[in-house]
């Protein structure tokens, strides 16, 4: 995700992506890719926290076809290839979402190839 990270804006790109309930996204974007973080930012540290589902929001801002990929303790999860019109949204539902964890979720939209 160094490739959003490092020269990325604040804010939605292409997609906007948002989390239900108590959890939060901070999104960086690219030209071509859009990082979200979701997490609790009010959620206190501890040993055993408690587990929730939090339901992730993609609203494309341009129709196209995006690949999502989520991330979860650094490791990818087997990625989801959408095609999606402008404006139109895909939720991705996230089972046992731990209080102090964060979640990275990378929204790349595919290039146009002109036809």
């Amino acid at each position: 995700n160094e490739d959003v990270l490092h020269p990325g804006l604040p804010g939605p790109g292409d997609v906007e992506i948002q989390a239900s309930g108590e959890a939060k996204s901070s999104q960086l974007h690219t030209a071509s890719a859009t990082l979200g973080i979701v997490h609790m930012p009010q959620a206190p540290w501890e040993e055993n926290a408690a587990r929730m589902e939090v339901a992730i929001v993609i609203r494309a801002f341009k129709a196209g076809k995006y690949t999502i990929t989520t991330f979860r303790n650094g490791e990818p999860q087997p990625p989801s290839v959408v095609e999606l019109t402008q404006n139109q949204t895909r939720n991705i539902v996230v089972p046992d979402f731990l209080k102090t964890e964060a979640i990275f979720v990378k929204v790349v939209r595919a290039a146009s190839t002109g036809k």
